[in-house]
């Protein structure tokens, strides 16, 4: 799914990511801004805020590393700009060594080294973060919804909201930021896992890997998002922890239920 990511007011920038499983894909710049062929011409700007956002979750992050086709059969670790143990330095120091290594990638170890293209395609590696979380995460909106178009409230806008309603370039709800994983936490801490309540699937055991933690999400029960006011208060024992397909299964029959009651 590919988004633009927003500024800290909710304004979306000229720079495209991409999310998929287990990670977010910073596109590279292209053309000069201005051009009709320019692409991506806030990249920069956009990389100084993922920096700053993923810095915040930093117990999840994995890695980043060059992506771009010219250099995709290097080995990983020559592509490497971010480790896990950078996360601890500041956004503005993580910025500069992000793009200083992302200069050298790709070049013969004879030429210098800090000169060259710092624009490049990026690949952020997580653990155990679904792909709503790395939405909610990189604060980024559809190129539709940055139009102008969907005006209405869609399920992604629904999924994370708590009450206040500001506008970027469409109405939807601010988000509680750290709330899943509130709950998350809470919840192994009281079952020693995490598992559906709903179907009572465990990820872990059913895949055999413990990234699959990241097919469990956390859903309102207690209070429909579309329902709540400004300033409405939720607490954990309000939410729910649902596989992937319960979540979007109760949503479905929640909404039916409710155009029926309209009816």
């Amino acid at each position: 799914m590919e988004l633009l990511i927003c500024d800290n007011e909710g304004l979306p920038l000229d720079a495209a990511i991409e999310i998929e499983a287990n990670s977010v894909v910073l596109q590279s710049r292209g053309g000069t801004k201005g051009s009709p062929s320019a692409s991506n011409t806030d990249y920069s700007d956009g990389l100084r805020f993922l920096l700053e956002r993923f810095g915040q979750m930093r117990s999840y992050f994995v890695e980043a590393f060059v992506d771009s086709s010219r250099v995709q059969k290097l080995p990983v670790d020559e592509r490497m700009v971010l480790t896990q143990d950078d996360m601890h330095k500041p956004s503005k120091e993580l910025f500069t060594l992000v793009s200083k290594r992302m200069q050298s990638v790709g070049k013969p170890s004879n030429l210098k080294r800090h000169t060259g293209n710092a624009n490049k395609r990026v690949r952020f590696c997580f653990s155990g973060l679904s792909i709503e979380e790395l939405e909610r995460v990189s604060q980024g909106i559809s190129k539709a919804s940055a139009s102008g178009e969907n005006q209405e409230l869609s399920s992604a806008d629904m999924f994370w909201t708590e009450g206040s309603v500001k506008l970027v370039t469409h109405l939807k709800r601010e988000r509680g930021k750290g709330l899943s994983e509130a709950k998350k936490t809470a919840f192994i801490r009281e079952n020693g896992k995490l598992f559906c309540e709903r179907c009572d699937l465990d990820p872990v055991v059913f895949y055999g890997d413990r990234a699959a933690q990241s097919c469990i999400e956390v859903h309102h029960k207690a209070t429909m998002v579309s329902d709540m006011v400004a300033g409405h208060v939720t607490r954990l024992e309000d939410l729910q922890c649902l596989c992937a397909n319960c979540h979007r299964y109760v949503h479905i029959a929640l909404k039916k239920a409710n155009r029926q009651t309209s009816t």
